[in-house]
């Protein structure tokens, strides 16, 4: 997950995981340089984790509330709070977050702030369609208080105008993002926020691009079925040791790991059936097909949301 983006923070929602544990969360990111915190799922909410590289960041404190999970962290002197929300689909109950946040918010100066994850609201009205104008009018007022009151920005998003999509097509709202105060805007040189592709979540996954640094997935999948396949391991063994390569240690291992992978590749065409690729494909036609139900909304898309939903079969 992290290791060609260089990933510094992750936040994961509905992973619907009880026990979430170390070997988990390196699972998840990839090597052991990693701490993380982490809220067990409570009704609708399918848990929410927050994952941070440990040599980058130093852990102050973490903390939960109602629809909520944080972490204060230091980096090069400077206090940043890390918060992944999971709103309540219930309009009282995400204004009793908001308060939560705001009151968190104005223990404490000189510290910036970091909020993403799905907000359950939306700021403007073009940010939702198929829903009642007359309520999504009142929360965007409300969301739109709290983002003020906190004194935290969202940014220009580029990739899609939508970050969720009903499973019939008739509704579609910017659910997700991330709000983050100006100091830290311009500590990071924050470029924008990308809406990636869905693949068979009905989000879409949120990322930001920093100083030129893409937070986005890396572009070598690792299939962890690998591992269940009886002539891996002997795979493996063989061809990392037929790899020669002369230098520095660095290097050789840098070099050995590189043409590993396109040995793997290889390996995972002939074995697999070229399924990797199958799946970019399919990806790539579901982002498509949302595109377009974002762009025609009101016409008759019968046909459109049924080729989306063999689609996300497929994946």
């Amino acid at each position: 997950m992290n290791q060609a983006s260089k990933v510094d923070v992750c936040f994961l929602q509905e992973t619907n995981i009880p026990d979430f544990d170390l070997n988990k969360a390196e699972d998840l990111w990839g090597d052991k340089d990693v701490e993380w915190t982490h809220m067990n799922s409570n009704g609708a909410c399918g848990g929410s984790v927050i994952l941070w590289r440990r040599n980058s960041l130093k852990l102050i404190l973490s903390f939960k509330g109602e629809g909520y999970v944080g972490v204060k962290v230091q980096h090069r002197g400077t206090f940043i709070n890390f918060i992944n929300v999971y709103a309540p689909c219930n309009s009282g109950s995400r204004r009793e977050v908001w308060r939560s946040l705001i009151k968190l918010k104005k223990k404490v100066v000189g510290e910036e702030w970091c909020i993403g994850g799905d907000f359950n609201s939306t700021l403007f009205k073009e940010e939702r369609i198929g829903i009642s104008s007359g309520r999504s009018g009142r929360e965007s007022a409300n969301f739109m208080n709290f983002v003020e009151e906190m004194k935290i920005i969202d940014l220009p998003s580029v990739g899609g105008r939508f970050t969720w999509f009903s499973g019939n097509g008739q509704a579609m709202s910017r659910l997700d993002r991330f709000l983050l105060t100006e100091n830290l805007i311009l500590l990071w040189k924050v470029d924008c926020q990308v809406v990636g592709k869905r693949e068979i979540s009905d989000h879409c996954p949120v990322w930001l691009k920093v100083g030129g640094k893409d937070w986005g997935p890396k572009p070598f999948r690792f299939n962890n079925g690998w591992y269940k396949h009886r002539e891996f391991d002997s795979f493996l063994k063989k061809e990392w040791g037929l790899l020669s390569v002369r230098g520095r240690g660095d290097f050789v291992l840098y070099e050995k790991l590189k043409n590993l992978k396109l040995k793997l590749k290889d390996w995972n065409k002939e074995i697999y059936g070229w399924i990797d690729l199958s799946i970019e494909e399919k990806i790539d036609e579901q982002h498509e097909l949302d595109q377009f139900l974002a762009a025609n909304t009101g016409s008759n898309i019968a046909e459109v949301v049924e080729a989306g939903r063999l689609v996300a079969d497929d994946i």
